[in-house]
């Protein structure tokens, strides 16, 4: 499948752990594995980098094995999902270091046109997740050149 506003076919793709079983390696026990991930969440780390943290930490190649679902579904079932969801908001962080970048280099004409393909798949997303009710219907995203 194509990319959406590059000329890319995205063909990369990293492979799933043939295994489904829980590694016989690992020196932490599951539910610490599993309070570490409630704490993580809670300071505010999303499911991917908790993902990476696991891989580096613990040798767990897919936290499904683990848990037996998702991390988000996880955070979701203990209360310390992100409200706004992953790939939003990092799109929304992008849209705002452009238009940090714009604030010192108003010419940057590349820039303003990266700028407006972000904020078309940041719109774009929000009508998805608006119509999917993971966001309520007022909702707005907000961008800031801070």
């Amino acid at each position: 499948m194509a990319r959406m506003h590059t000329a890319g076919k995205g063909q990369s793709i990293s492979m799933k752990p043939l295994s489904t079983t829980v590694p016989t390696f690992m020196t932490k026990p599951i539910y610490e594995i599993k309070k570490d991930i409630i704490q993580h969440a809670n300071k505010g780390m999303v499911p991917s980098a908790i993902g990476n943290l696991l891989r580096d930490q613990y040798g767990v190649g897919n936290a499904k094995d683990i848990l037996g679902k998702t991390i988000l579904e996880f955070c979701k079932e203990n209360n310390c999902a992100p409200i706004i969801p992953e790939d939003l908001n990092s799109l929304i962080r992008k849209s705002n270091v452009i238009r940090l970048h714009l604030l010192s280099h108003r010419k940057d004409n590349d820039a303003k046109y990266r700028l407006n393909l972000i904020n078309s798949r940041v719109h774009r997303l929000v009508r998805y997740y608006k119509e999917t009710s993971v966001l309520p219907g007022n909702w707005k995203p907000v961008f800031t050149a801070e």
